[in-house]
């Protein structure tokens, strides 16, 4: 699983995969020292520019990274 921007260029997802004001949901480790960053730590989905009734899920989008969501 990409841990970080360019893992995941790698991995196909770039700024051309998701247009702005793209509703998406992904999980991650946030940083110990509460900066706004962190490491993916499950899927990244994509949902369009609406969000979907009953939430962005891989039901409703496009994943584009990661199996699941196995993050504790």
């Amino acid at each position: 699983m990409p841990r970080n921007a360019i893992a995941m260029s790698r991995n196909g997802v770039t700024v051309k995969s998701m247009s702005e004001g793209t509703f998406i949901t992904v999980r991650f480790y946030p940083l110990r020292d509460g900066r706004d960053f962190g490491a993916l730590a499950g899927m990244l989905i994509a949902c369009g520019k609406a969000m979907p009734h009953g939430g962005c899920t891989e039901q409703t989008g496009q994943r584009l990274l990661g199996e699941s969501f196995n993050a504790q």
